[in-house]
């Protein structure tokens, strides 16, 4: 077996607390944007996310490791999305055709404001919106990933690891 094909190394001791510390921060953070409002900017994607943190730190449910790796992945996500969602934010409004008039253009600029709030903030943290590659034993919200190597696409239907892929058994993904 090759280095490749060998299943990741995941902290045995961490999985199933880092993915209850994942979905609680990814929980908090989502309600705390809705907070927000009208108002979000750089900083306000900022203190959302590292209030969330805090709070969940804390609480004292979860070791400060799998709160760390927790905000790692999701901050990752964030990322990821942002890179999604990228310049082309506008064509979303095409995409609800005209049954939400009274939503569109509201909504149209809130995720305008969000694309470019949370740009600033990766731009501010130094990440420069590059292809996020995910490797198998990495936390995720979940989402459709392609293997890098052969294309497969893989389903995560929740916050969960990412294994291997299960046509070729590499260990590298990108968000489509």
């Amino acid at each position: 077996m090759t280095q490749a094909q060998r299943k990741p190394e995941i902290h045995e001791s961490l999985p199933h607390e880092e993915v209850t510390a994942y979905r609680r921060f990814y929980e908090s953070v989502k309600m705390k944007f809705s907070e927000v409002g009208d108002k979000i900017n750089m900083q306000s994607v900022k203190q959302v996310i590292d209030k969330a943190g805090a709070e969940l730190k804390e609480a004292g449910e979860h070791s400060a490791e799998a709160v760390k790796r927790a905000g790692q992945a999701l901050r990752k996500d964030i990322a990821s999305s942002a890179e999604k969602l990228g310049p082309d934010w506008h064509k979303l409004k095409g995409k609800t055709h005209n049954f939400f008039d009274i939503w569109q253009d509201r909504s149209t600029v809130f995720i305008g404001h969000a694309a470019s709030a949370v740009g600033e903030w990766l731009h501010d943290k130094g990440d420069k919106m590059e292809h996020h590659v995910y490797h198998a034993g990495e936390l995720t919200y979940g989402g459709a990933f392609e293997c890098v190597s052969c294309s497969e696409r893989i389903e995560i239907s929740k916050a969960n690891y990412i294994q291997p892929c299960p046509h070729c058994m590499k260990t590298e993904f990108r968000r489509i």
